[in-house]
């Protein structure tokens, strides 16, 4: 029997916590989970926040640093957050994680010398890693074993990116879907539907237990749907 569309997940049944993902990553997930260890704060912050940064155009004027490393409570605190970016956000802010999977996003990142651990889906990082020249200096691959995940955008897979890592709280700014974005004008060919991105947070949603997924617009008040 078809399941019903609001009730898709990514594995046969939802997730309470990483080590259940062994099952299906093997020891894939949780070496992903020690390499990036190395580089980010991931293990210390798994309990607080994660921030995703999509690039739509609605994070024009908004201070990244502030919004998503202060209390807002108090502006001057650190707050104890992880930060997740897509494509080319490295130019103007420093995530501690990025999601790519354009051709053309990878290769400007080896000639811009990224310092930044970046995660690519399988067939992107095996293409990067055999394409010759130099590669990224932190690159991780990010596998689907149960779930066909090729249309997914970068946006999409960050979201996912910061469920799969163990976050229970994940807070999206800039998703607001169309034709441009922060650094891609309307070419007559991107265009992210919204619709769609809601239907995979829902899917995430339906994939992990006790996750709680807000979007910045809704003041996060809300859980997206």
């Amino acid at each position: 029997m078809k399941a019903n569309r609001d009730e898709e997940r990514l594995f046969p049944k939802s997730i309470k916590e990483v080590a259940e993902l062994e099952k299906y990553y093997k020891k894939d997930i949780t070496q992903l989970i020690d390499d990036l260890g190395r580089w980010t704060s991931i293990k210390q912050f798994t309990h607080s926040t994660c921030w995703i940064i999509g690039n739509g155009t609605s994070r024009k004027n908004l201070n990244l640093e502030k919004l998503t490393r202060f209390y807002k409570s108090n502006p001057t605190q650190k707050n104890k957050s992880f930060v997740i970016g897509c494509n080319y956000i490295y130019k103007e802010f420093q995530p501690d994680l990025i999601v790519a999977q354009d051709t053309k996003v990878l290769l400007k990142m080896v000639v811009d010398d990224v310092d930044i651990p970046v995660v690519a889906p399988l067939l992107k990082y095996n293409w990067a890693r055999n394409s010759g020249g130099r590669n990224l200096r932190k690159f991780f691959c990010l596998r689907f074993p149960t779930y066909s995940m090729t249309r997914w955008n970068s946006g999409d897979l960050a979201i996912y990116m910061g469920a799969l890592l163990g976050f229970k709280s994940l807070m999206l700014v800039g998703f607001d879907g169309g034709a441009s974005s922060m650094y891609r004008e309307d070419d007559g060919v991107s265009f992210v539907k919204q619709i769609e991105t809601y239907r995979k947070i829902n899917i995430i949603k339906n994939s992990f237990e006790n996750l709680s997924i807000n979007i910045y617009e809704d003041n996060l008040q809300k859980p997206s749907a």
